[in-house]
């Protein structure tokens, strides 16, 4: 299924997800993500289900890690998201640190929203 850009909110995720899960902004991520040095998106959490993460309306690619303690890169990533991309993760639960860096400065930023049973 994709999602438009009116289903990014937290309604509309919970809307697509049929209620399946509570969705949550991320806190603690830093307001709009956009480190070009890599750093922590999303922090271990043992309780969440899912999450998604979005590159909105940034010039610059995203990369993302699965790592505890080692930042992406170009040639090292788990995911490689374009501008205006999204990242899913929700059929397989994953709650461990999850890293990002940009290629270049973003003109915008990553956005995060976890999901809980």
């Amino acid at each position: 299924m994709e999602i438009t850009a009116q289903d990014q909110s937290i309604e509309g995720v919970a809307r697509i997800l049929n209620s399946k899960w509570t969705a949550s902004s991320a806190s603690g991520i830093p307001s709009g993500f956009t480190s070009t040095a890599g750093d922590i998106i999303l922090d271990a959490e043992p309780t969440r289900v899912g999450y998604l993460i979005t590159n909105c309306d940034s010039s610059a690619t995203l990369y993302l890690r699965h790592h505890a303690t080692s930042n992406p890169s170009t040639t090292n990533h788990d995911v490689k998201l374009a501008p205006g991309q999204t990242f899913q993760m929700t059929n397989i639960i994953y709650t461990g640190v999850v890293r990002g860096i940009f290629s270049a400065t973003p003109s915008g930023s990553a956005r995060a929203t976890r999901f809980y049973a």
